[in-house]
């Protein structure tokens, strides 16, 4: 059975009594009867991580070096990729053929560019 909960969760400062409330939400899944409690911890668990910034003791993602980017087609030994074969292998359209294309539309109107 999936339980979800909704918690509102209210910061107060001491000195001056002003307070900050927000709204979390928590999931789980459990077969018994313990699966409002499960969601409503894991939403206490994750607004307190993500409130307060707190890690979790993972490895950071943006701390992993990027793998190797793949051979571009400027390195002597790269071999181009089927998109780029096909990319080739197309004939491209001259000049003389856009033209043909394109005469029986109307021009297309261009307002004037302004003085600078």
């Amino acid at each position: 059975m999936n339980e979800i909960t909704l918690g509102d969760y209210t910061l107060a400062c001491g000195d001056t009594g002003a307070t900050i409330t927000t709204r979390w939400t928590g999931e789980a899944a459990d077969s018994q009867d313990k699966g409002i409690n499960k969601a409503a911890t894991a939403a206490l668990k994750y607004w307190l991580l993500k409130t307060f910034l707190i890690s979790t003791g993972d490895e950071d993602p943006d701390a992993v070096p990027a793998p190797e980017s793949p051979p571009t087609l400027d390195a002597p030994d790269a071999e181009p990729s089927l998109f780029q074969k096909a990319w080739r292998d197309t004939p491209k359209p001259r000049p003389q053929h856009v033209e043909q294309n394109i005469a029986g539309f109307p021009p297309v109107y261009r307002p004037p560019l302004p003085a600078l």
